[in-house]
């Protein structure tokens, strides 16, 4: 019982020793007082287009919050955008080279306190996807009169596919028209068709929001 007595205080005072260093340190990172972030960026979102993306987040409802900065290329291009309101929501990042992208973000405000970090990928898209698209095939082609019928092919399951231009001239005093066949839709009437061939092509849309649509190459098509 005696030495259990003795090796109690022993243990106290490395205790106390040992909650003293460590006190110690943390006053090292807090000398000049408490650490205050900014309210961080929040569900972001990066929407692909051509040379360029769309970034959306959520409402900033921090009132301190002042501007947030996105950086990107391993840190060495960067844009500042102002806050200053819950509808600052957006921005494009334009002049992109096409290739993927590592987007950072960090809110600041007036004082110098800023967010921890957001991370955010997405992808710049140019010539290099457009060539890979494929155009969509016509299935049947008739013609009666000043009317051609056309019946495509499906695209269930062709990612990011949003329609068909179809260029033709029209019998109404030969100007040149286009239409645009939905990304749902097989069959399509042309009422006032004139001359003897039209052209066609598929657009892509590679997300909702994408601020830039793509084309597939064009076809031109013989109507006899």
């Amino acid at each position: 019982m005696k030495k259990i007595i003795m090796i109690l205080p022993v243990f106290m005072v490395i205790a106390y020793w040992g909650c003293n260093k460590m006190d110690s340190t943390y006053k090292e990172f807090l000398k000049d007082g408490p650490i205050i972030y900014s309210q961080k960026v929040d569900s972001v979102k990066v929407y692909s287009g051509r040379t360029r993306v769309l970034i959306t987040w959520l409402p900033i409802r921090d009132p301190r919050v002042s501007k947030l900065n996105i950086s990107w290329g391993g840190n060495t291009e960067t844009k500042e955008i102002p806050i200053t309101s819950v509808r600052d929501t957006s921005v494009l990042i334009e002049g992109l080279v096409e290739g993927n992208y590592v987007f950072n973000f960090y809110t600041s405000d007036n004082v110098g306190n800023r967010s921890v970090k957001t991370e955010a990928l997405g992808t710049s898209y140019d010539t290099l996807y457009e060539k890979g698209l494929t155009l969509r095939d016509i299935n049947t082609l008739t013609r009666a009169g000043s009317s051609v019928s056309i019946s495509y092919r499906s695209v269930t399951g062709v990612e990011a596919y949003a329609g068909q231009e179809i260029t033709y001239q029209s019998s109404s005093g030969g100007q040149v028209k286009k239409l645009i066949l939905a990304a749902n839709a097989s069959d399509v009437t042309i009422s006032d068709f004139s001359g003897g061939s039209l052209t066609h092509r598929s657009i892509y849309k590679p997300q909702s929001l994408s601020p830039d649509i793509f084309y597939s190459v064009s076809r031109m098509v013989a109507v006899p």
